[in-house]
């Protein structure tokens, strides 16, 4: 098995929350380096639903992996 890292896939997001909601509420866990969701190309003022959180530090990701499984 891989070694857990930094970045995790986070799914299901709200059409509402944006890059900064993401951020906040993954801030909880530990420093946030970047969150990022994936844009949708038909409308560029939404996103598809999906994307990256990246933390500073590993136990900081695992610690909000093992609340989003």
């Amino acid at each position: 098995p891989r070694p857990p890292g930094t970045r995790l896939y986070v799914a299901g997001v709200h059409p509402l929350a944006t890059q900064s909601d993401v951020f906040a509420l993954f801030g909880a866990f530990g420093p946030v380096k970047a969150a990022r969701l994936a844009p949708d190309p038909d409308n560029t003022s939404a996103h598809r639903g999906y994307g990256y959180v990246e933390f500073e530090r590993v136990a900081d990701a695992v610690a909000a992996g093992s609340v989003l499984h």
